[in-house]
Parts: structure tokens; sequence; C-alpha cells
């Protein structure tokens, strides 16, 4: 059976690791799939210009498409994969291009920037790809005798309204959706079906480095495969999109191994962060802010951490500038009731090595971000229990994954 993806091909940039390729939605998740013995046609959109690209990438991973005339070309660009990426042009500047149509047995949808795709089918996968203003699968007058959804959170809640992935998933499937797998993070994946009562959890993966630039992508490929094209149940095709996904993180080349169902990685345990005292922190925030760069950097992860859920206790922003005796007091302080440190050490900062030194004397797990210092340099910390990462994003999530421990 041939699987018909419809999504964008897009050029993304990437600052740190550098990355820098045409991919998008639809390519990404075309390519993921050579090899696994499905025959895939791609529905995308592209400018004239890109068509030798298409070309080159469709010889490279044995795919045919259809393409649909663009004005103007679309680029990603991120400084770093957990980043809010730059669209250029900014989509309010976007040309909004005719929808087309796609037909098939099998069919796999993600949302476009400049147009959409009207497909029908007998099985469709949607995926609705955007944070901000995702819409109903039914919304352009698409059909499908079984539709699947996949979504994450914020997306879920944003397209009902509801306040709850429950009440989320509950609201989809009154509207006739068969499933609806919903993306939580660490916590997994949640599977809802029409024919079931309550929602099966399907468990995230550890993996030793992480990059998160189309992994969403990938998700949603091996879903359609083995949901629409393969006929699995629902929450085993959500279990291998997870575990093909892990292999993707870990090792971001395409097409993921056709050996990912065997692939072992450890399981993330249910429930959550670990719970904390009122007056305590998950997380103190180390690192130099005399700059510019510095405090861009400080900020990026305090927004993040925040983000997904936890209290940080960043001198900066807790105590602020200023001399000796009114800051070692207030930090120090902090740093005792956090239950782990993250930490910028390029250049060695003078205080922050001692607040790492402080941290490991009284035990409390570390988590460092080095991108250009030497090994010899890192063997205190390291040797005294320091985790160290050359790579931000997976900095991060080794430092969520410890505090859920």
């Amino acid at each position: 059976m041939k699987l018909h993806i419809a999504g964008g091909f897009y050029r993304e940039v990437c600052g740190v690791p550098r990355f820098k390729e045409h991919f998008g939605s639809g390519l990404r998740a075309t390519a993921a799939l050579h090899r696994h013995g499905v025959e895939r046609h791609l529905h995308t959109y592209a400018t004239k210009d890109a068509q030798r690209n298409l070309d080159t990438k469709a010889a490279t991973f044995g795919f045919d498409y259809t393409l649909h005339h663009r004005s103007q070309p679309i680029a990603f660009s991120y400084d770093h994969p957990l980043g809010t990426p730059e669209i250029w042009p900014a989509p309010n500047r976007i040309a909004i291009e005719a929808p087309f149509e796609v037909q098939g047995e099998a069919v796999l949808r993600f949302g476009f920037l400049e147009g959409s795709a009207k497909v029908s089918g007998d099985r469709v996968v949607y995926d609705p790809q955007s944070a901000f203003d995702p819409v109903h699968f039914e919304e352009n007058g698409s059909q499908a005798k079984e539709l699947a959804l996949v979504l994450n959170r914020g997306e879920a809640l944003r397209l009902t309204g509801s306040a709850s992935l429950d009440e989320a998933a509950q609201s989809l499937l009154k509207r006739g959706v068969a499933v609806a797998v919903i993306k939580d993070g660490a916590e997994g994946a949640f599977v809802y079906e029409s024919s079931q009562a309550t929602a099966n959890r399907v468990c995230a993966y550890r993996t030793p480095h992480v990059f998160k630039i189309g992994s969403g992508d990938v998700y949603s490929a091996f879903f359609a495969l083995n949901w629409a094209v393969l006929r699995k149940p629902p929450v085993e095709a959500a279990a291998l999109a997870s575990l093909a996904t892990a292999c993707y993180c870990c090792e971001p080349a395409l097409p993921v191994p056709t050996d990912y169902a065997g692939r072992e990685f450890p399981k993330l345990r249910e429930g959550g962060l670990a719970k904390i005292e009122p007056h305590e922190f998950h997380v103190y925030l180390a690192g130099p802010f005399f700059t510019t760069a510095q405090m861009w950097m400080i900020n990026q992860a305090r927004s993040i951490l925040r983000s997904s859920g936890l209290r940080v206790f960043s001198p900066y922003h807790e105590v602020g500038i200023g001399d000796a005796g009114q800051v070692a007091g207030p930090d120090l302080a902090g740093l005792d009731v956090s239950h782990a440190v993250f930490a910028f050490i390029d250049g060695f900062d003078a205080g922050t090595v001692f607040e790492l030194g402080y941290a490991r004397a009284k035990s409390i797990p570390l988590f460092a971000v080095a991108e250009n210092v030497k090994e010899e340099d890192l063997k205190m910390i390291v040797g005294s229990g320091g985790r160290v990462f050359s790579d931000f994003t997976t900095a991060i999530y080794h430092l969520l994954w410890k505090l859920r421990d």
C-alpha cells in the first residue's frame, strides 16, 4: 500500500549544533521511512528554484512527489534546537497559495504555512504542526473513513479550548476522531480511542544525545506507517513511533534505521517531577551574566526550564548584581535548597566554579554545558560526579530526566 504524505518542504538552519538543510515536515517524514517497506508519494509546495533539490532528495530517499507552486522560499532559523525558530518571511508575510487535493487509502497530512492539503482516505493521520493556531482536520473539507490525530499537549489544548488532556481528547473523539494521540514531553504519549473509556500511556525514552528539530515529523511518519499502512493497533503504532523518534533524536540521520523497533533505550517512569517543598527549587542556574551573550544564555535556559515546570533559582534574577556581601549569602542560600544545578562553564567564571564545587561537596547533582573547554580542565567536575555536555539541548533533557528519578 502506498502512503501519501502532504507536508512542508522548507529550509532549516540551526546555529548550535550546526545544521543547514532543506527538509520540513513532509520531506523529513518521507525520508525517514526510506527502506521501511512502504512506497511513498510526497505532496508539497515549493518554488521552481527548489525543484532540483527535491529531485536529489527523491532519488536519495526513493520516493515520488507532486509539486505545487509556491511563490516564496520559506526558512526556519534556530539558535539551538530548543529555541523558538525565526521564520522567514514572517508568517503574516507569507503568500497563501491555493489548496491542493490528495486521495489515497493511507494518508499523512501535516499543516502548512503557505497553504493547505484537502485530503481524503480510508485511514488518515493528521498532525496540525501549529503551536499557536491549529485548525481542525475537516475545516478545509478533508475527509477520512478513520481519522487519527497526532498532537502535542499545547496543540490539543488550543485546538479544543480545554483545560486538560482528557477533556481535550473527549472533545476530539466526539467530533468523529477514531484515535487521538497526545504527546506530553517526558510523560510520553497518551492514546485515546473512541472504542475505549480510558487512555493508554506510551512511555518516552531516555537517549544519550537529544536532537529535537524534526522529531515530531518522525513520530507522525512512523505512527502513520504502523497504523494507517500496516494496520497495527493504535497503542502499538504509538509505541513504535516513540522508539523510532528516540532513534532519530539520538542519531539525527535519515532514514531512521530499519532495526529501530529492536533498539533498547531506558524508559522514563510516569508520575512527573519529584515533589519539592514550597521553599525549595528544582534547579539552581549557575553561570556568568556580565555580557549580553552571557545574559542571553541565562535567560534562554531559565525560560526553557520554567516552561518545563521547574522552579528555578537564578542568581541574576533572584538576587541581582552587587558586592560580595550582598550576593554571596543569598546565592548560597538558594543553592542549599536546590535539588540540582544547571551551569554554563565556558570561560570558567570564578563565581560559577565556586558554586559547582560547593554543590558537589553537598552531593547536589550537577549538569553543565561546556562547548569550548579542554577535557583536562574538566577533571575535577567529572571526577566528582558532575555531568558535562557539549550540547545545550542534551544537557537540559538529562537534567529534566534526573529530576523525575
